[in-house]
């Protein structure tokens, strides 16, 4: 017997009716001028927690009544531990784990066999939604990384154009300056020519008389030249 405060439930019967329902049979005291949700189970198998709400007609009845639930289980046999039945997050049951119903005499093999494999394809069509979430995870989380690369190509096409602007510009500014310089330097020639005659030294000038001067003495220094070549002939002589 469960108890939570003044509300109690005492389990008669916790077993399998067939191999994929679960079904739950007990008596609940202090339930009166409560109102409580849609139990649930909360069952341990196979490595994973799965949550499995009551049937219809598992609502609570008065207190002291017999209450009767069923939750269906579409994951093929299984051996459940850590069994929990839960009531509006209010109350919480520790149950054991559910007895096997013995099954009529009357069953034949063949209806054993099919059930038996009706069973396992119950399993595995579980085991095939699983497996489709997962993908459905994987797809999305494959989405998000698509539009993040598809938002980073954005921002490089843009620093991109942004880099082909400023080349543009650079290169316009150099042919500015180059035709700057074309347009200068003929002055700038002009200039350095006058600044080359600037610091010629200018060869002094001679006036007419002195011209004169300097041939009268080259020809009194002959006159003087060819005397003295007589005399020293003469004295040879």
């Amino acid at each position: 017997m469960a108890q939570t405060r003044e509300l109690t439930f005492e389990l008669e019967r916790f077993e399998w009716v067939a191999d994929d329902r679960l079904e739950i049979v007990g008596r609940w005291q202090g339930l009166t001028g409560r109102r409580l949700g849609r139990p649930l189970l909360y069952v341990d198998a196979g490595g994973h927690r799965r949550r499995l709400a009551a049937t219809p007609g598992g609502h609570l009845p008065a207190s002291g009544e017999l209450w009767r639930a069923g939750f269906a289980w579409p994951h093929g046999p299984a051996d459940l531990q850590g069994v929990e039945l839960e009531i509006g997050r209010s109350l919480v049951v520790d149950l054991p784990a559910p007895r096997r119903r013995r099954r009529s005499s009357g069953e034949s093999a063949s209806d054993r066999g099919l059930r038996d494999e009706l069973g396992a394809l119950r399993a595995e069509l579980a085991e095939l939604r699983e497996r489709h979430e997962r993908m459905q995870a994987e797809r999305d989380a494959l989405g998000d990384q698509h539009a993040a690369l598809i938002a980073r190509g954005g921002e490089l096409r843009g620093e991109l154009d942004q880099t082909a602007e400023d080349r543009e510009r650079l290169s316009e500014e150099v042919r500015g300056l180059r035709e700057e310089l074309d347009q200068r330097a003929p002055s700038r020639r002009m200039e350095a020519a006058r600044a080359a005659a600037a610091l010629r030294v200018p060869e002094p000038e001679q006036s007419t008389a002195g011209v004169w001067a300097t041939r009268a003495a080259a020809v009194a220094l002959v006159a003087v030249l060819l005397l003295a070549l007589a005399i020293i002939v003469t004295a040879v002589a």
